[in-house]
């Protein structure tokens, strides 16, 4: 493992230890400070490591904590699709609350308004093909 691998490693682990730290917290605006520092998390991860990122990010749809299965689910939505749409069907059957978040945020994303990761939208993965409000 090289130094580069060693430090994506290591930022793809901050965005589990992030994610776990805020739902964690009581406080909105603690809450709200950690959300932009996993942000900024994501984003290095992204510029830095492209696709190698997202590919070292998908073990974190695997983790223990479905808070943080969801959360890389919801950031690899456009880069693996199938596999992130997976693991939020597999969260939302778990718990009714987080099956209402899922499927206002598959809505969203189906109506164009759901975009985590930058990058162009693969073909087949719905996104944008159906109004949120339709007429």
């Amino acid at each position: 493992m090289d130094a580069n691998d060693s430090r994506m490693d290591v930022l793809v682990d901050s965005l589990a230890s992030l994610t776990l730290r805020r739902e964690a917290m009581n406080s909105v605006s603690k809450k709200n400070k950690v959300a932009l520092e996993h942000a900024a998390a994501f984003d290095e991860l992204v510029k830095d490591f492209g696709n190698d990122g997202r590919e070292g990010m998908k073990r974190l749809m695997r983790h223990e904590s479905f808070e943080v299965r969801k959360m890389a689910a919801l950031y690899l939505l456009r880069y693996c699709h199938d596999e992130a749409k997976q693991v939020l069907q597999q969260i939302a059957e778990l718990d009714e609350l987080e099956a209402g978040r899922i499927d206002w945020i598959m809505r969203l994303w189906y109506s164009g308004n759901w975009e985590l990761d930058p990058g162009p939208i693969p073909e087949n993965t719905g996104f944008g093909t159906q109004a949120l409000f339709p007429d």
